[in-house]
């Protein structure tokens, strides 16, 4: 894939010498390559394209969000204008694109993630382990595609209601998050009208949670899926659902209570098991319903001198690393006021998990960064690291392998010297401000608006009013 400038010619073509810096580092065009063998995925005709050159040059739509298609591909081979001229005339048109993209599927970027992903942090990574359990979060968003009639059938908006649905089609991802790390360990794409729970259920059907302490809100709340965390060796600390009134079956000493839990909860019956309510609420009056809402979290860790309820209701808070996490990929990748750019339902796909493995890469990138300096990766900037993925794309590509390496070790000597200041606590009330639209809202059936012949200027089509 990538080869110094002594070993190359000129008659070799640019998407054989595409060099994407720190990437490679995480995602080795070994790697890429051993997956494009398996999934029998090579191109037939290698003309300004190769399947290696457009797996990156996916996963860099997201660290260059603003830019187009043709441009990031631009950005990707920019070194390589330093030693030949060509380089412009060999960047692909947009069809191009859109070609390989259809050849790859959307199949082999899920296994490439799924090869990547997983948890990575070690007991010595500060906040990573909490009394010998891996923390782990639950969560999900909504991503907005481009309003096609495939993807509105596959996706759907929001609600059949004109008025109040999403002005989108939108994807929902459910997301399983490492919260020492704010690695992405798993994935589940869905329409955005299917609830969170069968994706919930397919998640943790598919993970060993052995010595992990998963954290989710109210909304994942069910005791199949309480059972089904036990079952796989994990333990749970959870927002209890409002509706949910588990009966107080022993007091404890520092105030939580034990409770039953049936598999059938609704009908009580069926297998058991005992499990730990905490009721807290907050005493700053900054904090809105302070002193009056009262917080009902449940678990299965029942002993209360080794998980002291205080404990594990600090401990509950450490779910907001989830939110921060959705923040990186959604801010700072994907530029979220934008919709996705895939017109198709396999493209959408495919560009999600793209953008997974883009998050895959930056926050790879600062752990290791952060296991050098001895610090936590989450005292780290991710947008410096993205920064400094960007400025030094073209050096790493035009030095040989023994200078390379060098500058890796002091690439991630920056990336582990860009701390951020201290973080205040996130307290934020569940309040939206909304600026409203004096236009009617635009529907599908209205269409794009009619072209005009070039020939036609304004001095045609207006008329004065007297």
């Amino acid at each position: 894939m990538r080869a110094t400038i002594a070993e190359t010619g000129l008659d070799d073509k640019v998407c054989q010498h595409i060099d994407v810096g720190m990437v490679q580092e995480v995602i080795p065009p070994e790697l890429i390559a051993e997956l494009l063998e398996t999934y029998q995925r090579w191109e037939e005709r290698e003309q300004k394209t190769n399947m290696i050159s457009i797996v990156y040059w996916l996963i860099a739509l997201h660290l260059y969000p603003k830019l187009s298609q043709r441009r990031v591909y631009g950005k990707l081979v920019s070194g390589l204008r330093t030693w030949r001229d060509d380089v412009a005339e060999q960047i692909p048109v947009r069809s191009a694109f859109s070609y390989r993209r259809e050849q790859l599927g959307s199949e082999f970027l899920q296994e490439l993630f799924a090869r990547c992903a997983g948890p990575k942090a070690t007991e010595q990574t500060p906040g990573a382990f909490w009394k010998g359990m891996r923390l782990l979060a639950l969560d999900g968003t909504v991503e907005s595609v481009p309003d096609t009639p495939a993807n509105r059938a596959a996706f759907r908006y929001s609600s059949d209601d004109t008025t109040s649905r999403s002005p989108f089609p939108q994807a929902r991802l459910l997301l399983l998050v490492e919260c020492g790390t704010h690695l992405i360990c798993d994935a589940e794409l869905s329409s955005c009208r299917q609830a969170e729970a069968p994706s919930r259920d397919v998640l943790l059907a598919r993970w060993s949670l052995q010595g992990s302490l998963l954290l989710w809100d109210s909304g994942f709340y069910s005791s199949r899926a309480l059972f089904a965390v036990r079952q796989r060796g994990g333990h749970v600390i959870g927002r209890l659902a409002s509706t949910s009134l588990p009966t107080p079956l022993y007091r404890l000493v520092d105030g939580s209570y034990l409770a039953v839990i049936y598999r059938d909860q609704r009908h009580r019956r069926g297998e058991s098991m005992l499990v730990r309510v905490i009721c807290y609420t907050f005493t700053d009056p900054r904090i809105p319903g302070a002193g009056q809402q009262v917080y009902r979290l449940v678990t299965t860790l029942l002993d209360p001198f080794l998980y002291p309820a205080k404990e594990v209701a600090v401990l509950y808070h450490e779910r907001w690393r989830v939110e921060v996490v959705i923040d990186e990929a959604r801010t700072h990748l994907r530029l979220s006021a934008r919709t996705l750019r895939s017109l198709t339902p396999e493209g959408v796909v495919q560009e999600l998990y793209a953008l997974l493995l883009a998050h895959l890469v930056v926050r790879t990138l600062m752990l290791t960064a952060a296991h050098d300096a001895d610090l936590s990766p989450r005292q780290l900037s991710f947008t410096e690291t993205i920064r400094i993925l960007d400025e030094t794309l073209v050096p790493l590509g035009l030095v040989e392998a023994p200078r390379r390496a060098q500058m890796v070790q002091g690439l991630y000597r920056e990336i582990g010297q860009q701390r951020l200041p201290p973080q205040p606590l996130r307290i934020q009330p569940r309040v939206v401000k909304r600026v409203r639209s004096r236009y009617e809202r635009k529907h599908p059936d209205y269409g794009p608006a009619p072209a005009l012949e070039l020939e036609v200027q304004f001095q045609d089509i207006i008329e004065l009013v007297t």
